[in-house]
């Protein structure tokens, strides 16, 4: 289902974290530093690695745009860095300079959540760069933190296996005893499930923990606030869960643990040397990162043949710039070749012929040079690429999309969103 095609081995001491965005993959490490790779071709960038924290670095994240990068650490401050140059935005300490094990944004990128090992809850304004809200658990350090994907509340797990749900507001809404030996991680998907009655949805979560187990569960709104309720256990590890992570589409759930083992629903990775330390996906592609002790980040890709569908959003960008043999150009208005096929279609022959014909061009080495690039993706989308190709067109072509213009070279340029729903 997966294969591995990527190992990096920059880090001095064991991985912490990873986080990936639209372009970037961030790693942290007990060595102090932080590493910002392309998620083009995984080679760090030139400001990389980013150095500031004086003691180990326990977390990293990524604003929802990309831009900013938040990294927190045992020296008790949570760093905001610029992902396109590596410098320094601010520097956030924690009130009484105790260790920061996580941080997150929110999802509107208005806040950021830092938690530490005095069980402190701290909300930055990120605006302001001061704290906003602040808020403790009874027992326990903070080691994990989730925002719900519409923001209005986030979810902490602390070290006695506490699962706690908080309000924009630092209000305390729901508390569950989630995991026995303590909570390791906890995760949201991005997708919200509908329930049986109009109106209500669902938001699912998945915590990990030192029982060796994931749960997942069900947020609703109610009420009386929120409901947090157990939906099912998905055991396989034979050790504590260090990590867990949902793909966008929620359809995928990633796991590492101390058994060393990368878990994907019923695919066991075994490849690894060390206890596995974290999980994270790509919001884009589909692609996930995995650090583990071995001071290694490897880079996992769900292989096409294992998808049981493939959706597309297709759409014509730019113009159509043709051209005969001789070099005469001329162009075609977007307008005329705008198609916006619903997320549930397959891309099939039914399209319009130009996409047929671009399909026909993949498969023939003999036409094409295709470029491929991403863009940002859009708030409903998961992956956002363009592509150009061009092509030769035979008559018959050529009567299908240039109205019988013979012997012609078509450059087409789209933009592609591909949703991968794998199961």
């Amino acid at each position: 289902m997966v294969k591995l095609i990527c190992t990096l081995a920059d880090h001095k001491d064991d991985v912490n974290c990873c986080a990936l965005s639209s372009s970037y993959l961030a790693t942290c490490s007990l060595d102090k530093t932080i590493r910002l790779y392309s998620l083009s071709n995984f080679v760090e960038l030139p400001y990389s690695p980013l150095k500031g924290h004086t003691y180990a670095v326990h977390c990293c994240c990524f604003s929802p745009l990309g831009n900013i990068l938040a990294s927190c650490s045992t020296d008790g401050n949570t760093v905001l860095w610029n992902t396109e140059n590596g410098l320094k935005l601010a520097v956030l300490e924690h009130p009484c300079r105790n260790p920061v094990r996580i941080c997150r944004f929110s999802p509107n990128s208005t806040y950021l959540v830092s938690g530490a090992a005095d069980g402190s809850v701290n909300l930055w304004n990120v605006q302001s760069l001061k704290v906003y809200r602040s808020g403790s658990v009874k027992d326990g350090s903070l080691v994990a933190c989730a925002f719900a994907p519409d923001g209005n509340f986030f979810v902490t797990g602390s070290s006695c296996g506490d699962l706690t749900i908080w309000d924009d507001k630092m209000r305390c809404l729901y508390n569950e005893k989630a995991h026995d030996l303590g909570v390791t991680c906890c995760d949201f998907s991005a997708q919200p499930l509908s329930g049986n009655k109009q109106d209500i949805k669902y938001f699912q979560m998945a915590s990990s923990g030192q029982d060796s187990i994931i749960k997942t569960w069900l947020i609703s709104h109610v009420d009386t606030g929120l409901e947090l309720k157990y939906k099912c256990t998905l055991s396989g590890h034979s050790a504590p869960v260090l990590a867990c992570a949902f793909s966008y589409d929620g359809q995928i759930l990633v796991s590492g643990s101390v058994d060393k083992t990368v878990m994907v629903f019923e695919t066991v990775i075994t490849s690894i040397s060390r206890y596995v330390t974290c999980c994270a996906f790509a919001p884009d592609v589909p692609l996930f990162a995995t650090g583990s002790m071995d001071k290694c980040v490897n880079i996992w890709q769900f292989e096409p043949k294992q998808c049981e569908s493939a959706l597309f959003h297709q759409k014509f960008i730019g113009e159509l710039v043709l051209s005969d043999l001789a070099g005469n150009s001329f162009s075609r208005p977007q307008a005329n070749h705008s198609y916006d096929t619903n997320y549930q279609e397959m891309w099939t022959a039914e399209d319009p012929p130009e996409c047929s014909i671009l399909k026909e061009n993949f498969n023939n080495p003999h036409h094409s040079n295709i470029l491929f690039r991403p863009v940002p993706r859009s708030r409903n989308t998961v992956q956002a690429l363009e592509f150009t190709t061009t092509c030769s067109l035979s008559q018959e072509q050529g009567k299908k999309v240039l109205g019988g213009r013979r012997n012609m070279t078509i450059v087409l340029s789209y933009r592609a969103c591909i949703w991968l729903a794998l199961r």
